[in-house]
This record gives structure tokens, C-alpha cells and sequence, in this order.
């Protein structure tokens, strides 16, 4: 599944695109990871919540026919929240604007 769809990278976070199978409903999927090299499992949850908060406040509404996978790199773990958010909505958005500007 990671071989497959677009990837768009930031110094802090990765994101990967798929186009949906028919056979998934129409509600938006979005997967996050956070490896192990980011720290110990209460800074990879930290950093998990962080991604989840950003995502179902600005962008839910952004990608309803693609699967998003986040991937958070090992600089996410010193990162604010601000940062997080600031290079999720940079990859949101190019991910986004990529997409129309193919299409057209």
C-alpha cells in the first residue's frame, strides 16, 4: 500500500494519497502513523493526538475520494503543535491543489 498513491514529503510529516477502491463507502479514511524511532510510546501517542486534532479540526473536509496515511518523521517528537499543524496544512493543501491541477 505504500508503494502505491502520491507521496508528498515536509521535514516533519510525509503524506500518501490513494484513490479509494469502489468498494469503500464515501466517507473519507485517513491513517496515522508514528514509528518507533520518533521515541517512547507516550511521545508517539502525543504526536498522534496532535495529528488527529489538526486533521478533525481543518481538514477533514478536504479529501473525500482519497485515502490519507501521515506518517510523522523523527522531528515531529521536539515539534510544537503549531509546527505539526502549520505541515500538515502545507501538504493538505499541495496534495489538494495537485490533485485539481491534474484533473483540469
Amino acid at each position: 500500500m505504500f508503494n502505491q498513491g502520491r507521496r508528498h514529503h515536509h521535514r516533519l510529516l510525509s503524506l500518501i494519497e490513494l484513490t479509494k477502491p469502489l468498494s469503500f463507502s464515501e466517507v473519507s479514511k485517513v491513517a496515522f502513523f508514528t514509528p518507533k524511532k520518533i521515541g517512547k510510546a507516550h511521545d508517539r501517542n502525543r504526536v498522534r493526538r496532535q495529528m488527529k486534532e489538526v486533521y478533525r479540526k481543518d481538514l477533514q473536509s478536504l479529501h473525500p475520494s482519497q485515502l490519507w496515511i501521515w506518517l510523522a518523521k523523527p522531528s515531529c517528537a521536539q515539534s510544537s503543535f503549531e509546527k505539526i499543524h502549520s505541515a500538515m496544512e502545507t501538504l493538505a493543501h499541495k496534495a489538494v491543489n495537485q490533485k485539481t491541477s491534474t484533473s483540469q
